[in-house]
């Protein structure tokens, strides 16, 4: 039978190691799909996509307060976008009282139990409509809510771009600031990339609540190059998604001298700490005063900046034989000036792109409890919960089963619940459940470790 022993170092080791992903990821590149909107629906500036079923997703630009439909046909066997139509009627988005809004610069959109909710730049806030009328529901909610104050930090015109909504917990959100905040260094150059901060939040559009659960700091690439041609060169977080089974993944683009370039990323919050404690990142160590998000890079593409190419809004939609299919949309206004040849494109062309997203389990991981992916549940998964007891972490991640932010007696139990559940790796035998006296050994052992270190 195996010693706790061993078990135990184990435990103390992950204190400062990472750990291991859920499972690897794979994507495929499809292709792009431009197609030309006959005019009537008005759509401009797209920068938001949000998938509703079958064929249809709800789009959101930045040029004027309205939600629009788009039907997209998708091949099922490929993922590739086969055809594409923005449906001329379209819920324009109201106040309470239901007076007009103004229009930029809603950036994001995400769906909530009937309702839209919407990250808008102005402000920053965040934004709940009722799906069916487009009225408002209640106040937005700002960085004057507890827990959101240091966004009033915001570098003009990088402020909350990306919006996720999880789809196994669905008041558990994601939002982030798409450069650097003023009061955490510099934002991205040419040799450097910046530090934003993705915020999870308990959010509820039914009635316009956000209750901050905690920051973490994720780190943006430099700007791809200089052009001399080009004016607005920029880089920083255009886009959130959070998948099925709670990986989070990340869109970045960057406009500079090869153009284009959108970068899709995996986030890993296994060891990132919260850092809503704070006020300021300028003049800290990343990795000694506190632990960013760790990324891995799945998919990369630079278009040429004559192209319609400005992808900012990505969302997952149905799943095909290829896999689940991801779907990208340009904003067709923004990006580079280009004082040679202009513009080549107008306010009608709109540019789609898609992605087959497959991931492999290495073990088990439909299994509850089985944090650790390896078929079983047993000391492996008790020792990740303990690794990071007490700590506030991004939801979902491998010590946070129960997707609350915060790893305690939830995730603890849910481990406990189906001990021996599935089938021990070779060379472990199942042991008994711990006891209640093991546990508090156990607890007692990491206190004192952690004090003295």
């Amino acid at each position: 039978m195996q010693s706790y022993k061993p078990r135990f170092a184990a435990l103390l080791a992950l204190l400062t190691a990472s750990l291991s992903a859920h499972a690897t990821i794979t994507v495929t590149d499809v292709g792009r799909f431009d197609f030309t909107d006959n005019g009537s629906s008005g759509a401009r500036e797209l920068s938001g996509l949000a998938y509703n079923g079958g064929s249809s997703f709800s789009a959101i630009g930045d040029n004027d307060a309205v939600v629009y439909t788009l039907a997209l046909g998708i091949n099922s066997s490929t993922s590739q976008i086969t055809s594409a139509a923005i449906a001329s009627s379209k819920t324009t988005l109201r106040s309470a009282s239901g007076a007009t809004l103004p229009g930029p610069d809603r950036e994001a959109i995400a769906i909530q139990n009937g309702h839209f909710l919407i990250a808008n730049e102005t402000g920053p806030q965040l934004e709940a409509y009722y799906a069916f009328t487009g009225y408002q529901n209640g106040s937005p909610i700002t960085t004057t809510q507890p827990g959101l104050e240091v966004y009033s930090n915001v570098r003009s015109n990088k402020a909350w771009e990306s919006l996720a909504v999880y789809p196994s917990k669905n008041t558990i959100v994601l939002f982030g600031n798409e450069d650097a905040l003023t009061v955490d260094g510099p934002e991205a150059n040419f040799t450097d990339g910046a530090m934003v901060r993705i915020q999870a939040a308990n959010v509820l559009a039914s009635n316009s609540t956000a209750t901050a659960i905690g920051q973490f700091a994720y780190p943006i690439d430099a700007i791809n190059g200089d052009n001399p041609f080009v004016s607005g060169e920029t880089s920083g977080l255009v886009e959130l998604l959070v998948l099925e089974d709670n990986t989070v993944l990340a869109m970045e683009r960057s406009v500079g001298w090869t153009g284009y370039r959108i970068r899709l990323y995996k986030v890993n919050g296994d060891t990132a700490t919260d850092i809503s404690g704070l006020a300021g990142l300028d003049g800290l160590t990343a990795g000694v005063d506190y632990k960013p998000l760790t990324k891995t890079l799945l998919w990369e593409q630079t278009f040429a900046a004559t192209t319609n190419s400005n992808f900012e809004g990505m969302t997952a939609g149905p799943t095909t034989e290829a896999g689940l299919t991801l779907v990208l949309v340009a904003d067709n206004a923004s990006g580079p000036t280009l004082p040679i040849v202009g513009q080549l494109w107008n306010a009608n062309d709109h540019s789609l792109y898609s992605l087959a997203l497959n991931d492999s389990s290495t073990g088990g991981g439909e299994i509850t409890g089985d944090i650790t992916d390896d078929g079983y549940v047993g000391l492996d998964d008790l020792d990740v919960i303990l690794s990071r007891w007490n700590q506030v972490v991004l939801p979902g991640s491998m010590s946070d089963p129960t997707v609350d932010g915060y790893v305690g007696l939830d995730d603890l139990d849910l481990v406990l619940s189906n001990w021996n559940q599935g089938t021990p790796p070779l060379g472990i035998t199942a042991i008994p459940e711990p006891t209640t006296a093991l546990i508090f050994s156990l607890f007692s052992t990491y206190l004192l470790h952690a004090r003295t270190h």
